[in-house]
């Protein structure tokens, strides 16, 4: 108990020294780790149950970060923490903590927006030919 204790202490000073570095790279709207957001807890949908208008407002709002910085600014952020966080204790608080702020940023474009999730699952057995990296989505397979 002790020790989880400490690692959940670890992981809170991390997520928040990174979401700092975060914080001050390309004006990305702050984010404060806080309890208010247990209060009211989003629904997230898988992507494929989106409507058409929630795909497009959440395309948009990637391309506006995009256009802004900030998606550059998360992909460094994810890239430089991914070695010392991926594999190990702190993993799963730092990755709640990373997934909450780059919705927070979201929500500055589109406050109507929560962070849908992909049910990588379902594309599992053949992930290059998944609808989610085709054309009406992120555009590509990566060829």
């Amino acid at each position: 108990m002790v020790r989880l204790a400490f690692l959940a202490a670890v992981c809170l000073l991390t997520a928040g020294l990174l979401l700092g570095v975060a914080n001050s790279q390309q004006d990305l709207p702050q984010f404060k780790l806080s309890n208010e957001a247990c209060q009211q807890p989003v629904v997230r949908k898988e992507l494929r149950n989106l409507t058409s208008d929630e795909r497009r407002r959440f395309l948009d709002a990637l391309n506006e970060m995009h256009s802004r910085g900030w998606f550059d600014a998360f992909a460094r952020l994810h890239d430089t923490a991914a070695h010392g966080i991926h594999g190990n204790d702190l993993f799963l608080v730092w990755h709640r903590a990373f997934i909450r702020h780059f919705e927070v940023a979201l929500q500055a474009i589109d406050p109507g927006l929560t962070l849908p999730y992909w049910n990588w699952g379902i594309d599992a057995n053949n992930p290059e030919s998944t609808e989610i990296l085709g054309p009406n989505w992120l555009g590509g397979n990566g060829r």
